[in-house]
Formats: structure tokens, C-alpha cells, sequence
């Protein structure tokens, strides 16, 4: 927990061989059925980590809309 909230944490991975750079990401994180607050957002070529912020507490699916700018093959 982080001020009365729960972390979510996962990684999505990218097409492989799409990115040769990554120069951005940001994403819009749901934890079960509510919006939740992205904590931090680290891309790479392969994939995207991901953590948020929710006030739900126990397990439930996590799922992102993801938009990644970056130089491709």
C-alpha cells in the first residue's frame, strides 16, 4: 500500500522485433472495474512496466491502454 492506496504492478510485452528506440509510453491503467492512477510507466523495446494506484484492495485483473511512440524497423 502507498497513501491508503494499493499498488498493481505488471509488465505488457511489445511485438517482438517492432522498436529499435522507445522514446515514450504512457498508459491509462484499470484495476478490476475502476480507472486507477499510474504510478509509474517504464518502457523499453520489448515491453511495457507498468504500476498503479487503486483503492481496491485484493486480486483483480489489471489492464492498460497503452500508447507507445518510439523509431521501428
Amino acid at each position: 500500500t502507498f497513501l491508503g492506496a494499493n499498488l498493481y504492478l505488471t509488465n505488457f510485452e511489445l511485438p517482438s522485433g517492432l522498436f529499435v528506440s522507445v522514446d515514450m509510453a504512457n498508459a491509462n491503467t484499470i484495476v478490476g472495474a475502476s480507472y486507477a492512477i499510474p504510478a509509474y510507466i517504464n518502457p523499453d523495446t520489448t515491453g511495457v512496466s507498468v504500476g498503479a494506484l487503486s483503492n481496491e484492495s485484493g486480486i483483480y485483473y489489471f489492464s492498460a491502454y497503452i500508447f507507445v511512440r518510439g523509431r521501428w524497423k
